[in-house]
């Protein structure tokens, strides 16, 4: 029973492998334009090819692949928290977008934007001489601080209620989701003409990922080892909610400390690609329609589960203008919110009839 149930993990994690190559390749043939797969692959494998135009080659490497790596990196993030944040939860309402870390980390974001403008033109804040900091590039710094103020905001409306339950926290995210919202449009109005900066962040973007990217790659890695690492206590919360007797922990502090860290990876997205909803709701959902699967193995499903889920929605904000005859880009959190919004329908009232 153990070997079938690890050679079926093993073999579902081929197929989302296959899948992977598949959707990459998608990728790279779609965009603003579409190129010819029978050009994607002579790229792809270094052959040579006579009618090859130089700017098709600089648009795959320069744009396509490295766009292909953040969605795919991004969706696999959002997906984690989602599936931490329901786990811990336990309601499949939860994701980082709806408790209002994505508006909080957001609403840094937005500030570093709005304090810059009061600046040089740089956005440069001058200590000493010699030494200054730009705000723009501190954007993750303000993300992780206001994302984490949000959850903390979360918990500290649930203890002045005195109510732990999934409901009360859920209503907690969307009383702190409002909150930040609002102070984002009222910053918003007061940035002025630098409001198209700001606002065409916030309804989502693939940023291409380069070196700066690294430092990213590494501290979301290191998060999945940490959530790896403490995979049979989140299998316990899950059935029983509580850990106290079984290996000795306080589950309502892990709880908060996992809350806090998934908080942290989703605020440093942010700071990537602004809001990008429901991502956190529908894959873990999907995922968890197995229940003979265990968060270990829902983990590493999410990651290349909600990474090409991404992708595809990447695909088709280009897709759908062509569809007009248009080669514009649609918002990619648009994109996910009209999709994801029947999905958060369905779920709450699901719950409702249940």
């Amino acid at each position: 029973m153990v070997k079938e149930k690890k050679f079926k993990f093993l073999f579902n994690i081929f197929i989302f492998i296959l899948l992977t190559f598949f959707i990459f390749f998608f990728r790279l043939s779609f965009g603003n334009s579409i190129i010819s797969p029978i050009k994607v692959l002579n790229i792809i494998f270094n052959k040579p090819f006579s009618n090859l135009d130089g700017s098709i080659l600089t648009v795959i490497r320069s744009i396509r692949i490295p766009s292909f790596i953040s969605s795919f990196i991004i969706g696999a993030v959002l997906s984690v928290s989602g599936l931490v944040m329901q786990v811990i939860l336990k309601n499949p309402l939860a994701e980082p977008y709806t408790l209002g870390i994505s508006s909080g980390a957001s609403f840094g974001c937005s500030l570093a934007i709005f304090i810059s403008s009061f600046f040089s033109i740089s956005g440069k804040i001058f200590f000493s001489e010699g030494f200054s900091i730009t705000l723009i590039k501190m954007i993750p710094l303000f993300a992780i601080l206001f994302g984490i103020l949000a959850a903390l905001l979360i918990f500290l409306i649930a203890l002045k209620t005195k109510s732990y339950s999934s409901s009360s926290l859920i209503i907690s995210g969307i009383i702190v989701n409002s909150f930040f919202t609002a102070a984002i449009t009222i910053l918003f109005y007061l940035l002025g003409q630098k409001v198209n900066l700001a606002l065409s962040w916030m309804m989502g973007i693939i940023p291409l990922a380069d070196r700066s990217w690294l430092f990213l790659i590494i501290f979301e890695l290191f998060l999945t080892i940490i959530y790896l690492s403490f995979h049979k206590e989140f299998d316990l919360i899950s059935i029983s909610g509580s850990l106290e007797n079984v290996v000795g922990l306080n589950a309502a502090k892990f709880k908060q400390v996992f809350f806090l860290i998934s908080a942290i990876g989703v605020s440093l997205i942010v700071a990537q690609s602004g809001i990008i909803p429901f991502i956190g709701i529908i894959v873990p959902y999907l995922l968890k329609l197995n229940s003979e699967n265990h968060f270990k193995e829902n983990l590493i499903y999410s990651i290349f589960f909600g990474g090409n889920f991404l992708v595809v929605i990447d695909i088709l904000t280009y897709l759908i203008p062509s569809l007009f005859g248009s080669n514009i880009q649609l918002p990619i959190g648009a994109v996910s919110g009209f999709l994801g919004a029947p999905f958060f329908l369905f779920l709450l009232l699901k719950r409702k009839l249940n």
